[in-house]
């Protein structure tokens, strides 16, 4: 009887085990990216005599976000970002910017676990 070469056989075995190992990761990052907590900003910033309040809410229902895990980062702006705190799960937090120059728009940026979100508002 003929069978197949060494060589062919190889072959074989390395292309099924990367195409099982696509298959897996394919799965895992689907679960993953279901299971992360993104951020968003549920209040328009009001600024008054140069202190803006921002609220920003936990989208994720099942988790929450601890403050390690949120980063603020300056674009445009003169304010003081206020210390991140923890957000429960489906949960808000009130952010308190200070310091802000009025007559201007600031712009921040908040990293959150998954996503970033734009934080900007306008010291009139």
């Amino acid at each position: 009887m003929k069978g197949i070469s060494a060589v062919i056989a190889t072959l074989l075995l390395l292309v099924i085990t990367l195409g099982l190992v696509g298959l897996a990761y394919g799965y895992i990052s689907g679960i993953f990216t279901r299971a992360t907590m993104t951020l968003s900003v549920i209040a328009t910033p009001d600024c008054a005599a140069g202190t803006a309040t921002v609220r920003i809410r936990n989208d994720d229902t099942s988790r929450s976000i601890s403050a390690v895990s949120q980063i603020f980062r300056v674009v445009n702006s003169d304010c003081t970002a206020p210390a991140t705190a923890a957000i429960a799960a489906g949960g808000t937090t009130t952010y308190t910017f200070t310091n802000c120059g009025v007559g201007r728009a600031h712009s921040w940026k908040l990293d959150g676990p998954s996503n970033t979100i734009d934080v900007t508002f306008w010291c009139g």
